[in-house]
């Protein structure tokens, strides 16, 4: 899966060297776990292949779930890929 349609990605490669290019988003957003709980997070930025997300280190997430983008409406199911303090890197699930 990629990253939600409604998203642009316009920043300058010269100023990006990941895989794919990131975007400052700074989005409200819901981390939605398997028992339908859910948890405030902010979309810091996102690419092509997933988001960084502001998330409390002192909770505990899966290694899959959902995030809801509410300033888009939009949900996608992501995979947790790395942690560090307040910041979950994830991919998207395809």
């Amino acid at each position: 899966m990629q990253a939600p349609s409604k998203i642009k990605f316009d920043v300058p490669e010269s100023e990006n060297k990941r895989k794919a290019k990131r975007v400052p988003t700074f989005l409200d957003g819901l981390v939605i776990v398997a028992d339908r709980s859910t948890i405030q997070c902010i979309v810091w930025d996102m690419s092509k292949l997933g988001m960084r997300l502001g998330v409390p280190s002192h909770i505990v997430l899966p290694k899959k779930f959902d995030v809801v983008i509410l300033d888009h409406k939009i949900s996608v199911p992501v995979q947790l890929q790395w942690r560090q303090g307040d910041y979950v890197g994830v991919s998207f699930c395809s």
